[in-house]
């Protein structure tokens, strides 16, 4: 995972979701900067909120301008949507063993032994093949069949998420120290027997193959009756190893790594001990007095993923494999290893070796291996993670908040909050006037609209309904639907708030309510379902938190073992709304992004759930949260083995949301109205303009000729914009400002326009 895009992509978004439930909240002052907004509202614009207003007596001009303006906002109406596409290609090897049984994966906080509890033997590893030890050198011969396993052991290698000293926080696989990693395990089918009267004879010169690799028997020691055999000196010729770049292969008292290939993979970078030397494909040289020569080279150059390959050859290495005795290589021993022969009555059954990590703890992260110490032959290579996940995020901006999900119809869902000045209490809603009821709750207010209901069918899917208007001469409500831009308009209704109304939503169902323009109860007849998310977690709100839970809730009143929690809270010292560290049932430990930097911390769920959490202002928390369990991608394998990494899919896609008829008016029939409007046109030819500049006696006063203004008002609680210059071509000039907004500094609440020609433009912050 990448946690440091993860910050900056919340970092943003914290910042820049402000605007939405100010605009919401109503009666907050605009700044042209922001534009298209408040008219289009997550890629959404609708006539039931936002219009364009041209006056009766305008010029051809004018509508012209408008139709500038109408299409760079329908341009500007465009939302991002999730594409239900493979969002994880699995990493695969060319040869080794991935460790998974059976659909079991290495899952959060498990070991490799967990899932992979019996050795590994031919089937999985070609290294462990069947092996003949044939030798005629003494008196007596041999034709001695043997297996060779590989158990990993229990307790260690465990994939966990942490943050390791000098590290990142983030996804490794932990390797223990002082615990037993693995048992390697050479067993006879038949025993290789001698005479004890010429041991020694009968093993020197007899070669054997041990992990793919053939050895030379040099030296055979016993027991003082020569009946037990108690140590083996095998040498082999120049060792040929494949060596992954920065991955360490000790051998005695050398560390050797490839450090790099050049791009034709004709040159390998070798360090031993720290020196390092280029060395030409088919060349040799002595690197800290150790001769390596370089048989191939592969550059593997990606962009996430360098894993750049070296075939070197070793001078002649000579392993003591000696009885109750850690292994010894070119007279060095490895720490951690030991060796138990079997053997008796002049027969030999068994050689078994175990290693445990003995210098340091040992944290493996993506894309890089550990390589076997003692032998050399194999390595246990972490490939990363793989998960779908979707983005949940909380955030706070002075006395408001906000939490946005996808749900699981793939519709992005905002529920907002804000803080009670009078009381600092916090509440659901984006304004005392504009709450937000879950089913069952009740309010009692001057006015109900801009009121609105968490709306939830059966099936989980989540709406957020807004009562845009109540008519009671006719008792008929309009009801939006926020969520996904749907209006239902002149919809009937009881206006008494002691009698149920029940108002059909077309497909999303039925709303049923008691009702007047002072009060709504929202009844749990309808909406009362459970809210989930694009892949299944269920949610529950209240007026200061919501709780994310990793199960699907069985019950209302009966949920999963795990739930996250993100809770406000209202700091009077900086007099805003902020959030207390997340937490869950089962306990988040939070990590710091790196051993210098705490301003940002992660922790992880056994499921895999990632939270993220600004722990320097206590203003956003993000989670990411995975549609099955996440797990490590771990595999057993030779040297030589190459890990192609998978890629991943597009999550998302643009919706061009088309604006409706509707959207320009004429200026008397606009007066009535309570929208956000853009007002294009004068005083001298539009109503509008004239109720926003007072109704001047001078229909000209404050306009010039050659110039035009853009300038924010507030009207009845939303805002009105003035497009409007001295004359037709001066507005006109105005509106094209206003259609190329992207490519002119537009900042504040009014800027000045001078139109020197319709191609000679330029604006001045007022």
């Amino acid at each position: 995972m990448d946690v440091k895009r993860a910050i900056k992509k919340v970092v943003a978004l914290a910042t820049a979701t402000g605007l939405v439930g100010a605009t919401l909240a109503g009666a907050l002052a605009a700044d042209l900067e922001d534009y298209p907004s408040p008219f289009v509202q997550s890629g959404v614009l609708s006539p039931t909120d936002s219009v364009i207003v041209i006056g009766e007596s305008a010029a051809t001009s004018d509508v012209m301008g408008a139709i500038e303006i109408a299409a760079s906002l329908q341009a500007a109406a465009v939302s991002v949507e999730a594409v239900e596409v493979d969002a994880t290609v699995e990493p695969t090897i060319d040869e080794g063993v991935e460790i998974s049984k059976s659909g079991d994966k290495v899952n959060y906080g498990e070991t490799l032994n967990d899932v992979q509890s019996t050795a590994l033997d031919d089937s999985d590893l070609d290294l462990l093949e069947e092996g003949t030890y044939s030798e005629n050198r003494g008196e007596t011969s041999n034709d001695a069949d043997y297996e060779q396993t590989l158990t990993l052991e229990a307790g260690t290698a465990t994939f966990q998420f942490d943050q390791p000293e000098d590290e990142e926080a983030g996804d490794y696989l932990y390797l223990q120290k002082g615990v037993t990693l693995y048992t390697y395990l050479l067993e006879f089918t038949d025993a290789v027997d001698w005479d004890s009267d010429h041991a020694s004879d009968d093993f020197e010169g007899s070669k054997i193959e041990i992990q793919g690799n053939e050895y030379t028997i040099t030296d055979a020691k016993f027991t003082a009756t020569d009946t037990d055999l108690d140590e083996l000196t095998l040498v082999a010729g120049d060792t040929t190893r494949w060596l992954q770049q920065d991955q360490p292969l000790t051998v005695g008292d050398h560390t050797i790594m490839v450090i790099n290939v050049n791009d034709d993979g004709s040159m390998c970078g070798v360090e031993v001990d720290g020196a390092t030397q280029w060395v030409n494909v088919g060349s040799t040289a002595t690197i800290g007095g150790l001769e390596i020569g370089v048989l191939d080279a592969i550059a593997v150059h990606s962009k996430d993923y360098d894993q750049d390959t070296c075939e070197i050859s070793i001078g002649s290495q000579e392993i003591v494999l000696s009885n109750g005795n850690r292994v010894v290589v070119n007279d060095d021993e490895v720490d951690g290893s030991e060796v138990t022969i079997t053997s008796s009555s002049s027969e030999w059954t068994q050689l078994q070796i175990t290693y445990e990590v003995d210098d340091d703890d040992i944290y493996l992260a993506p894309g890089e291996a550990w390589t076997d110490p003692v032998f050399g032959n194999f390595k246990i290579v972490f490939a990363g993670t793989t998960a779908t996940t979707e983005d949940m995020e909380m955030s706070a901006n002075g006395d408001e908040a906000e939490f946005t999900y996808i749900n699981n119809d793939g519709e992005e869902v905002t529920v907002y909050w804000h803080n009670d000045g009078a009381t600092e209490n916090i509440m659901l809603g984006t304004d005392d006037d504009e709450l937000i009821l879950l089913p069952g709750e009740q309010v009692v207010q001057s006015n109900v609209e801009g009121t609105m209901l968490l709306y939830t069918t059966d099936g989980g899917e989540t709406h957020l309904l807004e009562i845009s208007d109540i008519d009671t001469t006719n008792n008929k409500t309009d009801i939006k639907d926020l969520t996904y831009g749907t209006t239902y308009d002149d919809k009937a209704f009881t206006r008494d708030q002691e009698v149920t109304s029940t108002i059909a939503l077309g497909s999303l169902g039925s709303l049923a309510v008691k009702m007047d323009e002072d009060n709504v109860t929202f009844l749990t007849t309808y909406g009362n379902g459970v809210p989930e998310t694009k892949y299944g977690a269920t949610l529950s709100f209240n007026d200061s938190r919501v709780l994310i839970y990793e199960e699907d809730v069985v019950e209302t009143t009966e949920v999963g073992e795990d739930n996250i929690t993100l809770q406000l809270k209202f700091d009077t010292s900086d007099d805003e709304l902020q959030l207390y560290t997340p937490s869950s049932t089962a306990g988040l430990t939070m990590k710091d992004a790196s051993e210098d930097d705490d301003d940002t911390q992660y922790a992880v769920t056994t499921k895999g759930t990632l939270v993220e959490w600004d722990n320097e202002d206590s203003l956003w928390a993000k989670v990411t949260y995975p549609e099955e369990d996440v797990y490590a991608n771990v595999f057993v394998a030779p040297l030589s083995a190459q890990v192609t990494q998978g890629a991943a899919g597009e999550l998302t896609t643009e919706k061009v949301n088309k604006i409706p008829v509707g959207l320009a008016v004429l200026d008397s029939n606009a007066e009535s109205m309570n929208k956000n409007m853009i007002v294009v046109g004068g005083p001298c030819v539009n109503t509008l303009a004239a109720e926003l500049a007072d109704n001047p006696a001078d229909c000209t006063e404050g306009f010039e000729s050659g110039k035009a203004k853009l300038k924010y008002y507030t009207r009845n609680g939303k805002v009105a914009l003035l497009v409007a210059g001295y004359d037709a071509q001066d507005t006109l000039g105005a509106s094209y400002v206003l259609r190329d907004y992207e490519d002119y500094a537009l900042l504040g609440d009014e800027v000045e326009v001078v139109v020197a020609s319709l191609t000679d433009i330029s604006v001045t912050t007022v």
